[in-house]
């Protein structure tokens, strides 16, 4: 059975870009019942439409939080707030994993193969895989 991380590389090395890629693969994992859930996610590869602004594995994970786990109701403070401390964990972690939020700082606006294979792909899988720990603390009463 493929990991949520094995399934965002696999799904980036096919095409999607870093945040289609994470929310597709951690909605699969989880479920959503939302057709295609990428599609929320397209205008945020490279940094918001390649102009190096947050890093589109981040904005995608944070994307399948809120999807997964955010609140329904404009009511729910206490939702939203779990939903932000999660999402500043995952902030935490990526920074500390690739040094910097900001796809321009990460991969020097680079959009080739090279940057492709060796930055971007360990990315997407790490992003991938937080993001979906964090879900699962979160429905667990964790997070």
């Amino acid at each position: 059975m493929e990991s949520p991380e094995e399934r965002a590389v696999r799904y980036f090395n096919s095409g999607y870009n870093c945040a289609e890629a994470v929310l597709k693969a951690v909605a699969d994992e989880v479920g959503t019942g939302i057709e295609d859930p990428q599609r929320f996610a397209t205008a945020f590869g490279g940094g918001i439409a390649k102009q190096g602004h947050t890093c589109g594995c981040l904005s995608g994970a944070a994307m399948a939080i809120g999807l997964l786990a955010g609140r329904t109701a404009p009511d729910d403070a206490a939702g939203k707030e779990r939903v932000y401390a999660a999402v500043t964990r995952l902030f935490e972690k990526f920074k500390m994993r690739a040094g910097a939020v900001d796809c321009r700082d990460i991969t020097g606006l680079t959009f080739d193969q090279a940057t492709h294979h060796t930055v971007c792909c360990p990315l997407v899988g790490f992003a991938a895989r937080a993001a979906y720990e964090e879900i699962l603390g979160m429905r667990a009463g964790t997070g």
